[in-house]
């Protein structure tokens, strides 16, 4: 059984696009998939590959295998189930948030904070200034083992907290 904590993890550990996290159903843990490989594992033969790249073989093909029997099949359960992604998160609209349950002043100066040209940064800085990262990053916590739990729910997906 996997914890939410492990799917905010995965969560944030999903740098780019290249790169999809998802839950395992199977092995109850997740992995992660270079989407944008260059190799073309259908045509390469997988054991002279580096081993690294014939672990990363063997995951496409379980994948390919679980999207065809989706496809195939519409009671069949996915063994793979694509992580959210961090533009699910919705980062932004948590810094307006955070910025609106402050007090008086510290609610007006995060509010500008994340206008215009490096929003994000000058937010950092600002909540770092003001003695405030530590309620922004619990305030972000929760937030995604909330959007983690959902995940689990939507998916059928037991977990722990």
């Amino acid at each position: 059984m996997i914890t939410l904590k492990e799917i905010v993890e995965a969560i944030d550990e999903q740098c780019d696009e290249e790169h999809d996290g998802l839950y395992d159903r199977q092995m109850q843990n997740i992995v992660f998939l270079d989407s944008m490989s260059c190799v073309d594992y259908e045509s390469e033969d997988i054991e002279d590959l580096p081993d690294w790249q014939q672990e990363e073989a063997k995951l496409h093909k379980l994948i390919q295998e679980d999207d065809e029997k989706s496809w195939s099949d519409e009671n069949y359960q996915r063994r793979f189930v694509k992580l959210p992604r961090k533009f699910d998160v919705h980062e932004y609209r948590l810094m307006e948030l955070f910025s609106a349950e402050q007090d008086g002043n510290v609610a007006v100066e995060l509010s500008r904070a994340i206008r215009g040209k490096g929003a994000f940064r000058y937010f950092r800085d600002t909540i770092k200034r003001l003695g405030l990262s530590n309620k922004w990053y619990e305030y972000r916590q929760e937030h995604l083992l909330e959007l983690a739990e959902e995940f689990c729910e939507a998916n059928g997906i037991e977990f722990k907290e």
